[in-house]
């Protein structure tokens, strides 16, 4: 806590004297500003202050917005980077309407980034905006967030297995449930239970302690969608 606290101290300081600056140099010191404010902001999150964080972050995506005008190809990453936490942030104090507009901002800037990164970073900018889409009731959106993440997690875990196999199962059971509580799409559904439980039933097989309950979810879920006649 106390290494946090001082973190903050010795780094608001210096974001007003570079936002200061930044009105009479604003190129040569916008980016210097840039990353004061994201480390600012990094140390009021541990501290739960966050309501200061999110306007952190706020003045943080501003700043990377206005560099990635000028320079895409050495902004646009952080500026992705800047929505993804400030997206968090807005959930996690329940502006989730801004949250959801933050985090499609982030989703589009990663489907077009060419960068070896992005498609892991979209992946995760997809499954993040499930959250706030959930609270506002809009669960064809959270499905439809889903469908787009789920070939992105089998690219992934085909090439990486020990590492993204288990999150190609998590978001396989929860896309599953999300259709059997919506009543549509459950053909898919029935097929994406089956997947999980390949999955589950190979990761269990090496830790049965940390995926026998997942291999029995997806399991349950694949019976429950059986009699079903799918």
């Amino acid at each position: 806590m106390g290494r946090h606290e001082e973190a903050v101290k010795e780094g608001a300081p210096a974001v007003t004297v570079l936002q200061k600056l930044a009105h009479t140099a604003p190129e040569a010191r916008r980016l210097h500003l840039a990353l004061s404010l994201k480390s600012l902001g990094r140390p009021l999150t541990k501290l739960t202050r966050l309501h200061q964080a999110v306007a952190v972050a706020e003045q943080e995506v501003e700043v990377w917005r206005h560099l990635a005008q000028a320079d895409p190809g050495g902004c646009e990453f952080e500026l992705g980077m800047a929505l993804d936490r400030l997206g968090g942030l807005l959930a996690r104090v329940g502006r989730h309407e801004e949250a959801v507009m933050v985090g499609e901002q982030a989703v589009t800037l990663w489907r077009r980034l060419d960068d070896p990164a992005a498609d892991l970073l979209l992946a995760l900018a997809l499954g993040k905006l499930g959250g706030p889409l959930t609270v506002l009731n809009r669960h064809e959106d959270v499905i439809a967030a889903g469908e787009e993440a789920l070939p992105i997690w089998r690219r992934l875990a085909g090439e990486a297995p020990t590492t993204y196999r288990p999150q190609l199962g998590y978001l396989l059971i929860v896309v599953v449930l999300l259709r059997i509580g919506q009543e549509h799409g459950l053909r898919e559904a029935l097929t994406e239970a089956e997947e999980a439980v390949a999955i589950f039933t190979a990761l269990a097989a090496q830790n049965p302690a940390l995926f026998r309950s997942q291999l029995n979810e997806a399991l349950r879920l694949r019976a429950h969608l059986r009699p079903a006649g799918l």
